[in-house]
């Protein structure tokens, strides 16, 4: 017995000094790409060291959903990744892991830990063997991929592709594809290579589901997240009609890694759930003026689907290439087309636009009301801005001479950037502070009093005035929060006012 100890010890030691350069180094990669503001970044490489067992990256991932800074604000997300690192003997991560589990409910702690159990079934070692009870006996004896991932042996797999095994062959009374299966139980490790062996996302199987719909319903993020740049769909409806959106909407972190678009030229858009909130400011916050009160709760009882982005200049000019927009092609100042948002147009070339791209893809695209607007914006936050209680320039375009609460000053750029160049709230929508004003539908009221609770637009009252919502490139942070409201009349055009674009699910 202890010779076969004496043999496994430096073995053991050998495997921990092969990996632990790999994992330093992307870490180390990770922590330079975050001072450096490249959040995204930052992310992919801490995970790339966490599956490699390191407790540091585990830790600044779980931090990072905490603060919503290079991915969605996710507590459940935050306390697998804390979980997983105090696992690993860090105080730190232990303290803040529990510090954050009084923030949570008990069905979300619950979820967290059954993420963090099956993130670490998925990072087992390469040779290590792992047979899921629920693939017992189920998978077909016929395909050595189908088998490799019944076994959860990476390994394994990699040389059952390279050999010719079919990465669609089906399996069970299911009829289940080996992505299926690897959706099914969280081995993230599994996916890459079976979407590189030309494995097909979005397969579907006896009952209609997807591997991304499987993965969903699980709260999978980083499987959504493989499946989604392979091109899964997550508007194919599976068992009982249902959708990936819809079994997805207990992990908001899965819900904003969905995004999709109805053609190459229309903007990508994610789904915000349903729900309810607190419309409008308390009367103590900075900067807050009276027509942002008084504050009424809203229910929004439908998810609706939203610009991830603000509209761009791209997306604009397709319009007008298309014979739409009334033609009306809007200078962007020597600043740059593309994938800035598209700036000097008014409410009315905002509806047009709307008009054309419903048109385009027969679903019904809209403005967003401002209800919708304050609510895809807040994504859940109360505080002044869906970062917390202040901002700054690494956050949001505005004018950074400017400070807000204890914020410090920062950069002021004096133009537009191009869309999603800062990290995006809890729904996946970015840049719902500051770089241009966006239209809604709502003509102008001096208040709150008699509108709407139930999520619709307020269509009575000024409506040759209508809102703009989420301040933009040259104005100070105080005008950015999310309870900030501005009105213009509906054929003024500025360069600091854009839109964004909203799409009913429901029929």
């Amino acid at each position: 017995m202890y010779r076969h100890l004496a043999c496994l010890i430096p073995l053991c030691a050998l495997l921990m000094l092969s990996c632990a350069p790999a994992a330093w180094a992307d870490y180390g990669a990770g922590q330079a790409a975050w001072k450096a503001g490249r959040y995204a970044e930052a992310i992919e490489q801490w995970r790339a060291s966490a599956r490699k067992g390191d407790s540091r990256a585990m830790l600044a991932l779980g931090r990072a959903f905490v603060k919503g800074v290079g991915v969605p604000q996710d507590y459940v997300e935050a306390h697998k990744w804390l979980n997983l690192a105090a696992a690993q003997g860090d105080a730190k991560a232990a303290a803040e892991r529990d510090a954050l589990a009084k923030e949570m409910t008990v069905e979300e702690r619950a979820e967290a830990r059954k993420l963090a159990r099956a993130w670490r079934n998925a990072g087992r070692r390469r040779s290590t063997a792992i047979v899921p009870r629920r693939m017992a006996g189920k998978v077909s004896p016929g395909n050595a991929a189908l088998r490799a991932v019944a076994a959860g042996n990476i390994s394994t797999l990699e040389k059952a592709l390279a050999a010719g095994a079919d990465p669609n062959a089906r399996g069970g009374k299911r009829g289940w594809t080996p992505l299926m299966y690897a959706a099914d139980k969280g081995y993230t490790l599994l996916v890459p290579p079976l979407l590189k062996a030309s494995a097909k996302p979005n397969l579907r199987a006896a009952d209609g589901a997807t591997a991304l719909f499987i993965a969903a319903l699980h709260g999978h993020s980083e499987i959504v997240e493989l499946l989604m740049k392979a091109g899964a769909d997550p508007r194919i409806k599976g068992p009982k009609g249902r959708t990936a959106w819809d079994v997805a909407r207990k992990s908001l972190a899965v819900l904003a890694m969905m995004a999709f678009r109805d053609c190459p030229e229309c903007p990508k858009m994610v789904v915000a759930p349903a729900g309810s909130f607190m419309m409008g400011s308390p009367s103590g916050e900075k900067d807050r003026s009276d027509d942002e009160g008084p504050r009424h709760r809203v229910t929004i009882s439908n998810p609706f689907a939203v610009g991830k982005y603000e509209v761009t200049f791209a997306e604009w000019d397709a319009c007008v290439a298309d014979g739409g927009c009334g033609g009306h092609r809007p200078s962007d100042e020597g600043w740059g087309r593309g994938n800035r948002p598209v700036t000097k147009v008014s409410w009315e070339d905002a509806k047009a636009y709307v008009k054309w791209l419903s048109q385009k893809t027969g679903k019904r695209y809209r403005l967003l009301s401002e209800a919708e607007w304050e609510y895809a914006a807040r994504a859940g936050t109360k505080t002044p801005f869906h970062f917390g209680s202040t901002i700054s320039t690494s956050q949001a375009n505005y004018d950074g001479d400017h400070t807000y609460g204890r914020g410090s000053k920062g950069v002021d750029r004096g133009k537009t950037v191009p869309v999603g160049s800062f990290p995006a709230n809890v729904f996946g929508l970015h840049d719902v502070h500051g770089n241009v004003w966006e239209w809604v539908e709502d003509c102008w009221n001096d208040n709150y009093s008699g509108s709407p609770s139930d999520g619709s637009a307020w269509t009575s009252g000024n409506c040759g005035r209508r809102v703009l919502r989420g301040g933009s490139w040259f104005n100070a942070p105080g005008l950015l929060r999310s309870a900030n409201r501005l009105r213009y009349g509906t054929g003024n055009r500025f360069n600091g006012n854009g839109f964004r674009v909203a799409r009913t699910l429901a029929p």
